[in-house]
């Protein structure tokens, strides 16, 4: 620990290989292979402004984050990692990167808690709908980085966003155009991610789904306008009623006269519910700069065809920017 200690500068890899992590089998834990938590923490005992680097391929247990200097998530970044590793910690490229899945506390809080092991050779997926950062927000659990984190060496301020309009017609867009201003001293990268929150959903749905985001790279004081486009499907959910119980519900409405099928057991497909909206803008799930408020005309569920979802635009998933 003395070499940590005296050292001008710590930095500490740490991580996983192929003999821990691999797409045939589920790891048994999600801390850091043998004594490397012990060893992070021991480090930053002595050491306060290490930066920790996390070489691994799945999100890891990271108890000692709050102790650290930095942490670095690079993933497995092949053979051109070392470089890109290096131009990041001196500072000569902005760690421009956001993360893409949820860094849980432990296990334990997991979706797939109690779903993982097979029972007589099915798998169960008991979140449902509830993917990734949707359970996290739906069960209030702490998490230790959310969904979309990241930071910059430089910092930014996201104005407010201005709609093409505030009612989402059917077949329509919505246009949501966000100022973006660089307000530090270096040149760096903002990602502005929008999501839907459904204000009065006719079945269950998460507190709020990403629907689009674009990222937008500006020098010290210069400002852009980042555009994200959204169309109906955005505001939709998925309905796949089973016929069974559907087929039950008729009958009972057939046989006993004070029944009636419930409320939308017929419906099929992506369905957009009319009602309130709102959209949450801004850099992770957790860390929301504006809230603006959508409305989805009343006149009944809107049913749309299957389609696939628009294609990258050079800002993102539907996202442009212009400086």
């Amino acid at each position: 620990m003395a070499s940590a200690r005296d050292a001008d500068a710590t930095i500490l890899i740490v991580g996983t290989d192929e003999h821990w992590e691999s797409e045939g089998a589920d790891r048994p834990s999600m801390h850091l292979p043998g004594a490397q938590d012990e060893l992070v923490e021991r480090v930053l005992a002595v050491a306060p402004d290490a930066v920790v680097v996390l070489n691994v391929g799945a999100p890891v247990a990271v108890p000692w984050a709050a102790d650290a200097g930095a942490v670095v998530q690079c993933w497995f970044g092949g053979q051109e990692m070392a470089e890109g590793l290096v131009d990041v910690l001196l500072g000569v490229t902005d760690p421009g990167g956001r993360l893409p899945t949820t860094i849980p506390v432990r296990l334990e809080d997991t979706p797939t808690w109690g779903n993982a092991s097979a029972e007589g050779g099915r798998t169960r997926y008991a979140e449902g709908i509830l993917v990734g950062y949707r359970w996290y927000e739906s069960r209030g659990i702490r998490v230790s980085f959310p969904f979309g984190h990241g930071l910059s060496y430089t910092t930014f301020e996201i104005g407010a966003p201005a709609l093409s309009s505030p009612t989402m017609e059917p077949g329509r867009d919505i246009t949501v155009r966000v100022p973006v201003t660089n307000t530090g001293d270096r040149p760096g990268s903002e990602v502005v991610q929008v999501y839907v929150a459904p204000g009065q959903p006719r079945a269950f749905r998460p507190p709020k789904e990403l629907k689009g985001f674009a990222k937008v790279t500006l020098d010290p004081g210069d400002s852009a306008v980042v555009e994200v486009r959204l169309d109906d499907r955005a505001f939709a959910r998925w309905a796949a009623p089973d016929p069974a119980l559907l087929g039950l519900a008729e009958q009972m409405a057939r046989d006993v006269f004070w029944t009636r099928p419930p409320d939308g057991a017929d419906e099929q497909g992506w369905v957009v519910d009319p009602g309130p909206y709102e959209l949450h803008v801004g850099r992770s799930s957790a860390d929301i700069a504006h809230i603006v408020p959508v409305h989805v005309p009343t006149g009944g569920p809107a049913r749309l065809r299957a389609t696939t979802p628009a294609t990258s635009g050079p800002g993102g998933v539907g996202g442009t920017a212009s400086v």
